[in-house]
């Protein structure tokens, strides 16, 4: 089974969040960062809880829910950045590591 790297997965939320956000959003680069490292993070406990026997498919999920909730407060504390450009930002995030955490939880989480 694969393992997952929080560095790795952020690095590659973030690169994906970029596209959405463009030049009109710069200051959203920047909460983007720590966001996209957060749910990273969560993303790796999910993993590591999961391998462990420690955590049940519907928990993994209440926990990514509140990962992406927590991300997308991050962003919407930029002001002027639309919600929907938040949101999207968050699915091309997670889009971009799908194949990845799928594939390391033997499972479809994303």
């Amino acid at each position: 089974m694969p393992e997952l790297d929080a560095n790795e997965l952020a690095a590659q939320m973030h690169v994906a969040a970029d596209r959405i956000l463009n030049d009109k959003h710069a200051e959203a680069h920047i909460y983007a960062h720590g966001a996209f490292r957060t749910l990273a993070d969560v993303l790796v406990q999910i993993y590591l809880k999961q391998t462990s026997g420690k955590l049940t498919p519907g928990h993994a999920r209440i926990m990514l829910r509140i990962g992406k909730n927590t991300a997308l407060s991050v962003l919407l504390a930029v002001k002027g950045l639309p919600a929907q450009i938040a949101e999207s930002a968050i699915r091309a995030a997670l889009d971009a590591v799908r194949e990845q955490v799928n594939s390391a939880l033997g499972w479809r989480l994303l």
